[in-house]
Parts: structure tokens; C-alpha cells; sequence
């Protein structure tokens, strides 16, 4: 598997989460009125900062590498990322995950701390799975690999089966996409044109719906994702997952990368990541990932997102 592949995939999940993350919540009218066209960076002085989408996918790569994609394995080295990662104080976690986590904090195994949520976040961890499974001759591992980041989380039939597809999209050609099979009630959803909420369905069939309408195009992918409103750095970071996949590093918008704020995670170490998903993905032999340290972006994120959530309170309404 190329490695160029994996680099798109994470970064395009990145620069996704950290446009669509300044209005999450909102209904686009009111996230207009507050900053306009959304086409660049707007967290902090016109750069961006990406959240906990990002941190997902990047801990979905690092769990694979180091198991050399073995279920068993997948699942202890991603609950133990999870632990530390929710020890260093997150902002905006979903409340499944967050139950989730503190179950693993007190001594629950990955096959135990789930939660009953049909939420989006399995979706989020899903792009790096499915490329990472794209090589295989049938979709067994995937199913595996799929089912035990979901239900570490959430064990809502509903998330495993959205994690699903999305992550079978990502293996298929960009045009497949229009033809996946989705969760039943994905076909009459109507998320599509208003905001979109974080209930796996809404996620799913929108994700799917915009990665289809610009296979090729990152950017127009994004903006019209973040347009819609709801929960728009979780829909934008799967959206950019797959469109990056599909189109690679360069396929990324170098301005989106420069703006860019993330004290750990370089690119320089996302591309080493990469090449070692590329790499364990071809071989299944693991490989030591580098360590993550999370303290440092959310103790700069934490204070922008009180401010955000403090300006949302006054005009233009």
C-alpha cells in the first residue's frame, strides 16, 4: 500500500476536523453570521487546531502498527492510547466515549467499555482502518478490526454498521461510494441539506453522500460539508479521511496544512507514521509507533474553546 495513500488520509482528516471545528454545533445560518464563508482557518487568529477526530484517527493508525492489525492486539494497544489520551483533559468529547474511557480508567478491558450509543465517533476511527485493509482478499480483518474500535466504544448495532461503511468506502474505488450499502435508514435520511447531528446515521449518510459528489476534490469536500452545520469537525475529519485516501498528500491544500497549529503532531511525524501503516499494512510484522503527548495541544485548545463558547452567547444572532 502506498504511503501517500495513508499521508492523505490523515491529513485530510486533520485540516477537515480543524475547518469544520470553529462552528461545530451551530445551524449554518448562525455560523454565517459569525464568520462568513468558512473556506480557511477561523479558530485563533486565522489558524487551526485540530481535536479530538483527529487524535482518533492518529491513535487508530498507532494501534494498528503496533499489532500489526491482530484484532486482539488492535484492541489493547488502542484502549491503552485511549487511557492516556483521556487523562490529558480533552475538550468536547462525546459522552459515549467519555463513559467509555473513564471505564477503561478504573480497569474495564477493551471488550467491556463500551457503551450502548449509536454516536458517530467509530465513524471517525473508521478511514485508517479501511485503507489499512485495502490490500486484503476479503473483508474478514476488516469486519474484525472494525468491530473492536467500535465496540470500545459505543455497542450500538447502528456504529458498528456506519463504522463499517465508511471504512468500506475507503477501500473501494472514490465512485463506489455512491453505491455502499448503508445503515438501514441511510437511504430516506434527511440530513442531507441541514445541519447534521452526531447520530451515526446522519454522519454516515452525509459523509458518504458529499465524499461522492467531490471524489477528487478535498477542498470543495470540506466546505461543503462544514456548510451544512451540526457536528461539523466530526463530519469534515471522516469526509477529509476519505477523500484524502483517495487522493493522497498532494491532494491536500497546502495553505489548510500551514495554518495548522499542533505542537506534537508535525507532519514530519504524521509521514513517518504513515510509511510505517504502509509498511505493517504489507507485512503485518508490528513496529513501535512514536509516543503521543496530547497535554500540550489540549492545554492550548482548552482556552479558545471557553472563548468560543463564551463569544456564541452575544450578536449577530
Amino acid at each position: 500500500m502506498d504511503e501517500n495513500k495513508f499521508m492523505g488520509c490523515l491529513l485530510g482528516a486533520a485540516v477537515g476536523d480543524a475547518i469544520g471545528l470553529p462552528v461545530e454545533g451551530l445551524a449554518p445560518e448562525r455560523a454565517q453570521r459569525l464568520f462568513g464563508p468558512l473556506t480557511q482557518h477561523r479558530l485563533f487568529l486565522g489558524r487551526g487546531f485540530v481535536s479530538d477526530d483527529t487524535a482518533h484517527a492518529l491513535m487508530t493508525a498507532q494501534a494498528l502498527v503496533a499489532s500489526g492489525g491482530e484484532p486482539e492486539r488492535f484492541g489493547r494497544e488502542l484502549a491503552c492510547r485511549l487511557r492516556l489520551w483521556f487523562l490529558s483533559l480533552p475538550p468536547g468529547v462525546g459522552l459515549a466515549t467519555a463513559r467509555a474511557c473513564l471505564k477503561l480508567l478504573v480497569g474495564f478491558s477493551y471488550k467491556n467499555a463500551g457503551v450502548f450509543s449509536a454516536g458517530n465517533g467509530p465513524a471517525m476511527r473508521a478511514p485508517i482502518i479501511g485503507l489499512f485493509c485495502a490490500a486484503d482478499p476479503d473483508d474478514t480483518r476488516l469486519r474484525a478490526l472494525v468491530r473492536v474500535s467500535t465496540r470500545l466504544t459505543h455497542t450500538d448495532p447502528q456504529a458498528e454498521e456506519g463504522a463499517l461503511a465508511i471504512a468500506r468506502a475507503t477501500t473501494s474505488s472514490p465512485f463506489a461510494a455512491r453505491n455502499e450499502r448503508l445503515p438501514e435508514g441511510v437511504a430516506s435520511c434527511a440530513s442531507w441539506g441541514r445541519p447534521v447531528s452526531g447520530y451515526i446515521v446522519h454522519t454516515v449518510a452525509a459523509a458518504l453522500a458529499l465524499t461522492a459528489r467531490h471524489p477528487d476534490n478535498l477542498r470543495d469536500a470540506v466546505i461543503e460539508t462544514v456548510a451544512l452545520g451540526g457536528d461539523t469537525d466530526t463530519v469534515a475529519a471522516i469526509v477529509g479521511g476519505l477523500v484524502g485516501a483517495w487522493v493522497g498528500r498532494d491532494g491536500i491544500p497546502t495553505d489548510w496544512l500551514a495554518g495548522l497549529i499542533e505542537p506534537w503532531w508535525s507532519e514530519q511525524r504524521i509521514a513517518k507514521l504513515a510509511r510505517q501503516c504502509a509498511e505493517v499494512a504489507a507485512s503485518r510484522t508490528p513496529q513501535r509507533p512514536d509516543r503521543n503527548f496530547w497535554l500540550a495541544t489540549h492545554t492550548l485548545l482548552w482556552p479558545i474553546v471557553l472563548f468560543h463558547g463564551f463569544r456564541r452567547l452575544f450578536p449577530p444572532y
